[in-house]
């Protein structure tokens, strides 16, 4: 039996007294659920010996995730003496990448990516993309690795590409500063807040932690793999820690608008947070532990002593920084 197999229309398909029944999607070639006296489970039927593979049971496994893993489950074991494709391989890989990513970071995806017409695999190469466009060399390089991590292809053409995304130096003034901290949109003017008071990546403000010295940031929550602390201040009390967040993209675009500060990146707010300390006479070793820098400022004993005496010097930085922006936003 052939039909459009949704949540509902599976609940529905009834269990036989004996046997069993394969219901084909009529949306995925090879697809279907097979439906037994006992159970429910999705399979896929692939290669010129229509070989059957079962995927997992219904509900264990989603039709979501079965869909998925049948569409890169058909160009995984492609047919004998057939060339692998370009427009299967990306399907089956944007439907791997649904299993793991967000719906907008699949969709960026796959706007970097399906601007080339269909080929086989092995003819693409580095002369059908633009090669000046970071992004587009970079999602290029991942899907090659993809490729090859799966026996698809032999070789990464995007392997050795120079890869620039430009160098940034946007620093908030003092009047853009004090406009985007006295935005209300909670809660993430709060993390606004947090990121200027820390100098912090967006991806490690949220997880910073309650402990006797201060505020903690795991080892596996910190981009260099390396713990962090700082110390308690009074208006890092107020703020941290910070509730789970996400809808980035629109809240910036909400506060830009009602600001009307605009043309800088979040991020730009951690070099902001580095050239105000400069400032202020924040010596540089106490800025980049401040920012939890992996650098070589600092060596041998020197490394040794600022290890143990960085919470006394980050503390005085941080409360001397805190009365700056409170001049600033008063």
């Amino acid at each position: 039996m052939r039909q459009r197999l949704t949540d509902i229309t599976i609940r529905q398909l009834p269990h036989p007294e004996s046997g069993s029944v394969k219901y084909w999607d009529t949306v995925t070639r090879g697809f279907g659920v097979r439906v037994t006296k006992q159970r429910k489970s999705f399979f896929v039927m692939y290669g010129e010996k229509r070989q059957l593979h079962t995927i997992g049971a219904y509900p264990d496994t989603s039709l979501r995730e079965a869909r998925n893993e049948a569409k890169r489950y058909l160009v995984l074991k492609p047919q004998q003496n057939r060339s692998v494709r370009l427009t299967d391989t990306l399907t089956a890989y944007l439907a791997a990448c649904r299993l793991k990513n967000r719906p907008a970071t699949v969709k960026a995806y796959e706007n970097l990516l399906s601007r080339l017409p269909d080929k086989p695999l092995s003819e693409v190469s580095k002369r059908d993309i633009d090669t000046s466009n970071a992004h587009q060399v970079m999602a290029w390089r991942v899907f090659f690795n993809w490729c090859i991590k799966n026996d698809l292809v032999e070789k990464n053409p995007f392997t050795g590409l120079a890869v620039s995304y430009g160098q940034r130096d946007r620093v908030l003034s003092a009047s853009e500063l004090k406009a985007v901290w006295h935005h209300e949109d909670p809660p993430f003017s709060n993390i606004v807040k947090a990121l200027i008071l820390t100098g912090a990546r967006r991806e490690e403000v949220l997880h910073f932690l309650p402990v006797d010295e201060g505020f903690y940031l795991p080892a596996e929550k910190s981009k260099n793999h390396r713990a962090h602390t700082l110390p308690s201040t009074p208006m890092l009390r107020e703020l941290l820690p910070l509730p789970y967040f996400n809808g980035w993209g629109k809240s910036k675009a909400r506060m830009d608008k009602a600001t009307g500060v605009s043309e800088y990146k979040l991020h730009d707010l951690r070099r902001t947070f580095a050239t105000i300390h400069a400032q202020i006479g924040t010596p540089i070793h106490v800025v980049e532990a401040l920012l939890n820098h992996k650098s070589g400022t600092v060596s041998g004993v020197a490394a040794v002593y600022i290890k143990h005496n960085f919470l006394s010097e980050a503390k005085l930085a941080l409360t001397q920084y805190e009365q700056h922006i409170q001049a600033i936003v008063a």
